[in-house]
């Protein structure tokens, strides 16, 4: 809320930004927005409040991330239509690296999962198909043979038990 010794936004103005306004609607499942900013979606561990936003035309694509508690931020700007995942990755990974250099605090090595030893059994499979809401819309899990898939944004995804 300052630039230069000067007061740009009030402290409880800031604060209610960074505030989930949307904690109270059950359907929206842990996605959390602020006033202004999303609130969920990217894990930095022990950062405290991690908010971002994003914008695109049709020609560019750019993300914007900080970690207020620590007064760090960094903002990914890219001349093409196709960039977004780029852009969040870059964004996300530059902040770590700012929050390590700052701070001290490292990220927990990603680690592939391994999946379970075991098929589940049909009637596992029966109980978890169905409707899901996700932030991509409703996604259908439905049985293939002996294993689940979930067709998502045009595409059909096998799922594994992890």
């Amino acid at each position: 809320g300052m630039a230069r010794e000067r007061r740009i936004i009030r402290q409880e103005t800031l604060a209610e930004m960074l505030r989930p306004q949307n904690a109270a609607v059950p359907l929206d499942l842990d996605f959390r927005t602020g006033l202004g900013w999303v609130l969920s979606g990217v894990d930095i561990k022990k950062a405290g409040t991690v908010a971002h936003h994003s914008g695109m035309t049709l020609h560019h694509r750019s993300w914007l991330i900080i970690l207020p508690d620590h007064k760090l931020g960094v903002a990914v700007l890219a001349n093409s239509a196709t960039a977004q995942g780029v852009v969040s990755r870059v964004a996300a990974t530059a902040l770590k690296l700012a929050l390590e250099a700052k701070t001290g605090i490292k990220q927990p090595e990603r680690r592939a999962p391994t999946p379970s030893a075991g098929a589940l059994s049909p009637g596992a499979l029966e109980d978890y198909a169905g409707l899901y809401a996700t932030m991509a819309g409703v996604v259908p899990v439905t049985v293939k043979g002996d294993q689940l898939s979930a067709a998502i944004m045009g595409r059909e995804l096998r799922l594994t038990p992890f």
